[in-house]
């Protein structure tokens, strides 16, 4: 399957929302090493002189080499492989990754979704060429490390197996669990309320429950 991680910067051209500061230093570190070793090319890095510390850490804990990190009012040439951080961009035609204040212009970069589970632990989501694609990471000081899926399969598959095209209506949702899992309807709705923090599956306004990776 195709790494939200391993396509940053070269496949993936994306700006994060929110703009979670460490999670964007960090991954700005990881897409700077993924365009040098797989493109070949010396990335550039333009951020604030507040997060030069933090990138330079960064690239050290993920082993990224051979990137030029400039403040944002360098008036050095920079490549077609730029990557921003809470600076106007020169140009948005060569920003490959962005965090910050400032909204990209529609088609130039993807939007990568980030949610901050717990325990240094956050999901990214996006898409690449139409396909859905959604990642657990977590932060070890500034050093990025892929996580499992924290989604209880067995029940996420149970859910799916009762669904229409991926909704399944809370009451039966509730019942199923129940029954299967042999607890009390209250207990089956915790595990819900559980799933649902994790962003394993999501409420809507009719009442339902969405699991997007349902393949029904």
């Amino acid at each position: 399957m195709q790494s939200i991680v391993d396509s940053l910067g070269v496949e993936l051209r994306a700006y994060l929302s929110p703009p979670l500061q460490r999670l964007a230093v960090v991954l700005a570190a990881v897409a700077a090493n993924n365009i040098a070793r797989g493109l070949a090319i010396t990335p550039t890095i333009l951020c604030s002189e507040a997060f030069t510390e933090a990138i330079l850490g960064a690239l050290t804990a993920n082993n990224a080499e051979q990137v030029n990190v400039r403040d944002c009012g360098s008036s050095m040439a920079i490549g077609t492989s730029t990557i921003v951080l809470w600076c106007e961009p020169p140009a948005w035609d060569v920003v490959v990754f962005y965090a910050g204040p400032l909204k990209p212009p529609p088609r130039r970069l993807a939007r990568l979704k980030a949610r901050h589970l717990a325990s240094d632990t956050y999901l990214l989501e996006t898409s690449i060429a139409g396909r859905r694609l959604r990642e657990y990471v977590r932060l070890k000081g500034y050093q990025l490390i892929k996580a499992s899926d924290p989604c209880p399969r067995d029940i996420i598959e149970l859910l799916c197996e009762h669904a229409t095209a991926g909704r399944i209506a809370l009451r039966d949702a509730v019942d199923v669990i129940a029954y299967n899992k042999n607890v009390r309807r209250g207990e089956a709705r915790r595990i819900i309320q559980e799933l649902a923090s994790m962003d394993c599956l999501r409420l809507d306004s009719l009442g339902y429950i969405v699991i997007d990776y349902c393949r029904n």
